[in-house]
């Protein structure tokens, strides 16, 4: 989501957080709590996924912390052909995104 500014709604909270406005206009270093809770929201809406899903992953033999999903993964010769064409895929993306 982009504030009418172009900048991120994060980056917007992050300066708010940082930075309220004072009186005349100018800005004072400080905290504001919306600005907090609205980052904070953000970074729980970023991580807690990736925290899940590598717990999850972590799960292969039933109630046991185990990286024994890890371990099949990468014995997999699959698992490398795949990942080198997501690389593929990547950096050819990347290279039309520059070219347009």
């Amino acid at each position: 989501m982009r504030s009418e500014t172009g900048r991120s709604l994060g980056a917007w909270a992050y300066t708010r957080a940082l930075f309220s406005r004072r009186n005349n206009g100018g800005y004072r270093r400080g905290s504001s709590p919306v600005a907090w809770i609205i980052l904070i929201l953000g970074l729980l809406y970023f991580f807690l996924p990736l925290f899940s899903v590598f717990e999850f992953s972590l799960k292969m033999i039933k109630d046991t912390y185990s990286f024994e999903a890890y371990r099949v993964a990468f014995t997999d010769p699959r698992f490398f052909q795949n990942f080198g064409y997501s690389v593929l895929w990547a950096l050819l993306t990347i290279v039309l995104s520059l070219l347009l």
